[in-house]
């Protein structure tokens, strides 16, 4: 849970991503910010029994198929001065924003798993996992003075031949090429068809694709 910022929309209220395990429909998450019974000392009156509020809150983002958004741990977000909203699905790294119709903006999947960057091409998994995501604007004091080259991007360059995308180009490929010849499904020359010139681009790329 994140407080909104003084002067930002929506100041003094708290954001927070419900996970929303155990769900009887089925888990997925959203979004939710709710106004607190703040006291005049800007604290909470709790009561001697009982939970206090409030019983509900505003849905700042649920994805139009609710199911199809769902992270059962981690996960963060961050009002914006604009009153956007920045938010991480921390299973499967997934950065988003939304506007202040919950309307979705941009979307970015963490390339970086557990066992380093993927390769540009690569279906990314669910091992990329990430606990808060933050948007830094170029005013930001901590870039005064500070060089801010363009380092490229986080992916690794296709490796062609690498079907299973493990960084290495060996016999599961070789599995995965000859289970689609005669198809496109193995096709890494751009023919539209899975045959020998295929295998020979898989043969002449054996072994780590990355040194």
């Amino acid at each position: 849970m994140v407080d909104v910022p003084a002067g930002y929309p929506g100041e003094g209220n708290i954001t927070f991503f419900n996970n929303g395990n155990g769900r009887p429909e089925g888990p997925y998450s959203e979004i939710y910010e709710f106004t607190p019974p703040r006291n005049e000392d800007g604290g909470f009156d709790v009561p001697v029994t009982g939970a206090f509020g409030p019983l509900t809150g505003t849905v700042v983002y649920v994805a139009d198929t609710p199911t199809d958004y769902y992270s059962s741990g981690l996960s963060g977000v961050e009002r914006q001065p604009n009153g956007n909203t920045v938010i991480c699905k921390g299973r499967g790294g997934v950065f988003n924003e939304v506007d202040t119709q919950g309307k979705l903006i941009w979307e970015y999947v963490n390339p970086v798993t557990s066992n380093g960057p993927l390769a540009q091409g690569c279906e990314p998994g669910n091992t990329q996992n990430a606990f808060r995501a933050s948007r830094y604007p170029l005013d930001y004091p901590g870039f005064a003075g500070r060089a801010l080259p363009n380092l490229g991007p986080l992916e690794l360059p296709q490796c062609p031949g690498d079907f299973d995308c493990d960084g290495v180009i060996g016999g599961s490929d070789l599995t995965m090429l000859l289970s689609g010849w005669g198809t496109a499904a193995g096709d890494l020359n751009g023919d539209s068809n899975t045959d020998g010139a295929d295998l020979t681009v898989l043969l002449n790329g054996w072994g780590l694709c990355f040194d």
